[in-house]
């Protein structure tokens, strides 16, 4: 009996609570009302102070590839090298394709690219990189849409049209910058016989000027002129050591792609193998055929010097030629690729604004009044009440002796 007494006390406790509070807020409903209207009214006030934002979208297709950003990364070149590496270390390996572009996109050079294409140093009113770089970075947004896989590059502006041309720009800026990371396999043999082009020239112009020098001391150009018998010797020897070097280029080239047992790579190296075994022929019959020419003193003349400078001009030469016969059909099967990126749907000035939204800034705002304006008026009431007890003055006394810096005697 005496439980049943104390959970029907209980309940009526609740009941008065509950009573107590609808009362506190009747009873003060029009400082609530006051509250929330005048935060309503505020809010709405600032949506329409708040300036209009517009959002450019351009929509793209990267390339239909297998390949993951880990394979995507090895096959660049010195550009995409160190741009992998950063990644790498970032832990940007283990990501999608997509979030590998969107890091390419919001690399250094591409947003300096971009900043510099539409004078953003001068609409962010700053004379730093850095910080142009970080607005640029906060007004780009990035997605992918999981069905159709194409890539969203959307761009945030207060001026519409600028929003859609910085959106534009940046996918351009893209393609331009990529053109040099050799992504593709195509790109990556053109970039490296680029590379063996030009040190193949750098050789075949020291070799000019050593002959040049050479036939400028006395006696060289006779020695030049004199070795007429063994120049078709020569000539082959260093056109041979040429096609043997340009071969071994093309292996290391195919290494990259390929394993040992590709019977296209073995077939090079059979040609190699064959190469020198003809290079050594025609170097014993070289050695064979060659008469030193002996001058006044009967002393072996500079025959010997101007033969070894002569296949070494010829070497240079033919491998040039061979280097540079590679990098034009590099270029062509580069170009013969289809684009990395394709735009399917360029940036359009919007029509519509996408911040602020003002309805949902005024529903907030007016929730977030009333919240507030209930929590103020519970607190007056706890302080009306504390005040007319004496207990409760008396701990405010002494609250405030305690509080004093005052000694206490």
């Amino acid at each position: 009996m005496m439980e049943l007494d104390n959970k029907q006390v209980k309940q009526d406790e609740a009941e008065i609570n509950l009573f107590d509070i609808v009362i506190v807020v009747l009873k003060r409903k029009k400082l609530i009302a006051a509250i929330t209207v005048a935060s309503a009214a505020m809010t709405a006030i600032i949506s329409f102070l708040l300036p209009a934002v517009y959002r450019a979208e351009i929509k793209i297709l990267p390339p239909q590839t297998s390949s993951s950003p880990t394979q995507i990364m090895s096959q660049m070149g010195p550009g995409g090298a160190a741009v992998a590496a950063m990644m790498i270390g970032g832990g940007v390996a283990s990501k999608t394709p997509a979030e590998f572009y969107f890091s390419i996109l919001r690399s250094r050079a591409v947003l300096d690219r971009i900043i510099d294409k539409c004078n953003l140093m001068d609409l962010y009113k700053t004379k730093s990189r850095e910080r142009a770089r970080n607005l640029l970075i906060s007004t780009l947004q990035t997605s992918e849409e999981k069905k159709s896989g194409m890539l969203v590059i959307g761009v945030e502006d207060s001026d519409p049209k600028r929003a859609a041309d910085i959106a534009n720009v940046s996918v351009e800026e893209f393609k331009e910058y990529q053109k040099g990371l050799a992504i593709t396999e195509a790109s990556k043999k053109r970039l490296f016989f680029e590379d063996q082009l030009k040190d193949a020239r750098k050789s075949l112009i020291g070799a000019e000027e050593e002959m040049k020098s050479f036939m400028g001391k006395p006696g060289g150009l006779d020695a030049a002129s004199s070795g007429e018998k063994g120049s078709s010797s020569d000539d082959s020897i260093g056109s041979m050591r040429a096609h043997i070097t340009a071969k071994e280029v093309q292996l290391r080239v195919m290494k990259s792609y390929s394993t040992e047992q590709n019977p296209e790579y073995q077939m090079v190296e059979n040609e190699i193998k064959g190469l020198k075994e003809q290079l050594k022929k025609l170097e014993g019959e070289g050695t064979a055929n060659y008469e030193p020419t002996l001058n006044s003193r009967g002393k072996a003349y500079l025959g010997t010097e101007a033969m070894r400078k002569k296949r070494n001009l010829k070497y240079s030469e033919t491998l040039y030629e061979l280097m540079y016969k590679q990098y034009e059909a590099a270029k062509i099967d580069e170009a013969k690729e289809p684009v990395l990126i394709q735009v399917l749907e360029k940036a359009i000035p919007p029509e519509e604004r996408i911040k602020p939204k003002r309805r949902q800034l005024v529903v907030f705002g007016t929730a977030a009044g009333f919240l507030f304006s209930l929590l103020a008026v519970f607190l007056l009431e706890y302080f009306e009440k504390t005040s007319k007890s004496t207990e409760s003055r008396e701990r405010f006394e002494t609250i405030k002796k305690y509080a004093s810096f005052k000694k206490i005697s």
